[in-house]
Parts: C-alpha cells; sequence; structure tokens
C-alpha cells in the first residue's frame, strides 16, 4: 500500500519562503542600515555625502549582487530537482447527482510519463474501471505536491478531480466492467471496494 507523508521538506519550504521575501527584507534593512550609517558614523560625515554613500553602497551592492546570485542558483536548482522526481496521478471520479456527489472510483499512484498526460491518463484508467464514461466540462486540477513515500523517495503527485454527468455503475455495461476489473490480477497494484462498496480502489504497491 501506498501511505505518504502530505508534509513538503521543512528546508525547501523554507528556502522558498526566503526566496519569496527577499527583495522586499533586503530593501528594508537597506534603508535601515542607511540610515544608521548616517546618523552614528563620524566618519561618513567627514567624507561627504556623495562620497560617503558610495564608500558603502559599492560592497554593499557587491554582497547583494552575490546573495541574490545564490538565490536564484538555489530556485533554479530546485526547479530541476522537482522537474526530475517521478510523478504520479491520483484521480477521483465523482457523480455529480441532484442531491449529493458521490465519489464513485479513486486511483492512487498511478505511474504519469508528464505533466501533458494527466487528463488524457485519466480517462484511461476510468475506462478500464467502469467502461464508457461522460465526462463533465469540470476539472479540479489543483498545483502538484512534492511529497515522500514510506522508503524516503521523494516525488510529485497530481491529484485531479473528474466529475461525471451520469453514472456508470448504475448500467448493466458499466458493472460488468466494474465487476470484470476486480477480478484482475495486478503484480503492481491492487484493488478494492466494489459495487456495494464504493468507491473501488485501484492503488499502486510501493516496491
Amino acid at each position: 500500500m501506498m501511505i505518504k507523508d502530505n508534509i513538503k521538506p521543512k528546508k525547501l519550504q523554507l528556502l522558498l519562503h526566503a526566496i519569496k521575501y527577499h527583495w522586499l527584507l533586503s530593501g528594508g534593512i537597506f534603508i535601515l542600515v542607511f540610515l544608521l550609517l548616517v546618523i552614528y558614523w563620524p566618519g561618513f560625515s567627514k567624507l561627504g555625502f556623495k562620497q560617503g554613500v558610495w564608500s558603502w553602497v559599492d560592497p554593499v551592492a557587491g554582497i547583494m549582487t552575490f546573495i541574490t546570485t545564490l538565490v536564484i542558483f538555489g530556485m533554479q536548482a530546485y526547479k530541476n530537482w522537482e522537474q526530475s522526481l517521478e510523478k504520479r496521478l491520483n484521480v477521483k471520479y465523482i457523480f455529480t447527482g441532484e442531491k449529493n456527489d458521490q465519489l464513485l472510483a479513486h486511483i492512487k499512484g498511478a505511474y504519469l510519463a508528464g505533466e501533458n498526460d494527466t487528463r488524457a491518463w485519466a480517462q484511461q484508467l476510468g475506462n478500464q474501471i467502469m467502461g464508457n464514461l461522460d465526462f463533465d466540462m469540470n476539472w479540479d486540477d489543483p498545483k502538484p505536491e512534492v511529497l515522500k513515500d514510506n522508503f524516503g523517495r521523494y516525488f510529485k503527485v497530481y491529484n485531479i478531480n473528474i466529475y461525471l454527468t451520469s453514472n456508470p455503475l448504475s448500467t448493466a455495461e458499466g458493472k460488468t466492467k466494474a465487476i470484470f476489473f476486480l477480478q484482475r490480477k495486478f503484480k503492481h497494484s491492487l484493488t478494492s471496494g466494489g459495487l456495494e462498496n464504493l468507491p473501488i480502489m485501484w492503488e499502486r504497491i510501493e516496491v
């Protein structure tokens, strides 16, 4: 079974937070230090305002440029690391009835070749479980998450909610398809649930 820690690595989270507020923080520190320098540094007035400013700005600007370069490098390194992670897909198939929505099937941890394949792959997987599906034009497609499995391996997961305008499990064809699906034997995944015990689950086996 796949059990995941829904927690982004703390160090990476702190890095992203620091990057987000870097410019605002740096600007505030720059102005504060400059004001303290003008007020309390005796040598500043002796050099003259213009010369005093540039004698201080030049090294500070160099340091800030260095810090900015490190931040950009860190952002690029994180982006490259994230793109290199294995991609997985979670899909919920929800029948939007007249009164309440009903979760018919749930897929967890399906292998995903690329971001552009998410919707087509989700439809194909759903067809294997319940046969032909009538889709609404609305999809829930939130931002992907970086998670960690039981073995400490990070991966990138895409979550999709697909809304169905009709219940395929209420038809003879859909029921037959679902029963046949639940009787299949898989090497890398497990199935559970059933027509009387919804949702039908199809879950990746962690190895």
